[in-house]
């Protein structure tokens, strides 16, 4: 969620402090959640993405589910002000297959694509420290690269996966 407008931000407190009032106790760790009743009473001003392959909508569409993906996101444009449809430049298999299906749920809707990229540090090549710490926490083994990623390295991702790249300038 990005708030758009001051109302948008002071509607985001509301939710996050709802969200950290309503835990939920993981294996590892716990999680703040809030629900769609809560955000419906606090979306103006807000903008909302779909999110990364942990969020409802990817959720969905990776169990093959894409009835409830479209109906989520619909949930979503009926609470909050703009919706978007997001993309991440990763290569494994799910995250291929969410883009691919938010690609043409994008075409089939209206719905704009973005893209982001889930950084947790700055340079490529510190993957291997925050792989490190993601074994550890895990106890399995982490590959992945989460590094702020250019503007070409996402135009290059765009290209190379059929990605329309006017989610580059949507973002």
């Amino acid at each position: 969620l990005l708030a758009a407008t001051q109302e948008g931000l002071t509607n985001l407190y509301e939710i996050v402090s709802h969200a950290g009032t309503h835990i939920i106790h993981g294996r590892q760790k716990d999680f703040p959640v809030t629900d769609l009743k809560f955000m419906a009473q606090h979306g103006k001003g807000i903008i909302a993405l779909t999110a990364c392959v942990a969020g409802i909508v990817p959720y969905h569409i990776i169990n093959g589910n894409d009835k409830m993906a479209l109906h989520y996101i619909d949930e979503l444009h009926n609470i909050f002000d703009e919706v978007y449809l997001e993309v991440q430049p990763h290569e494994f298999p799910e995250q291929l297959l969410v883009n691919s299906k938010l690609v043409s749920f994008a075409s089939q809707t209206g719905f704009k694509l973005v893209i982001t990229s889930d950084s947790h540090y700055i340079n490529s090549g510190d993957n291997q420290y925050h792989n490190i710490l993601k074994n550890m926490c895990h106890q399995k083994v982490f590959t992945t690269n989460n590094h702020l990623y250019t503007p070409e390295e996402m135009e290059a991702y765009c290209i190379k996966y059929g990605i329309p790249l006017d989610c580059i300038a949507n973002t």
